[in-house]
């Protein structure tokens, strides 16, 4: 199962970390410092889901979009702000509007899957 976790903060990264324990292959989109972190350190997860590391080779972390053209995911994990919506929409429909990846939200709020259906299949998201 090909994995991506878009826009990954606490919530985006922890969903990574429990795909990656799975086996899945997860790419992640995040903030320039978080890259770097992950890249540098792996991604680390303690708490309430218990202890796990991933070690920088067993995913793929990102700063932008336009890095992951020429892949192919079965999931797309939208892990934004609500605020952030429609500018996510955007720019994850002009990478993979044309493929027919499942979109998931994992996003507090109402009206993103609305906004999302402007752009992709409603049965995709």
């Amino acid at each position: 199962m090909n994995v991506l976790v878009y826009a990954a903060g606490a919530v985006g990264l922890g969903i990574a970390s429990c795909l990656i324990k799975a086996g899945a292959k997860v790419d992640i989109v995040a903030r320039k410092d978080t890259v770097s972190a992950l890249k540098e350190s792996g991604l680390i997860r303690t708490g309430i889901f218990g202890e796990f590391k991933a070690h920088p080779e067993q995913f793929g972390a990102y700063e932008s979009l336009s890095e992951l053209s020429s892949k192919d995911y079965d999931f797309i994990l939208v892990c934004c702000k609500s605020f952030d919506t429609l500018s996510s929409a955007k720019d994850l429909y002009s990478i993979f509007g044309k493929k027919d990846s499942v979109i998931v939200l994992f996003q507090n709020g109402w009206g993103n899957a609305e906004i999302f259906s402007n752009f992709f299949q409603k049965d995709l998201i």
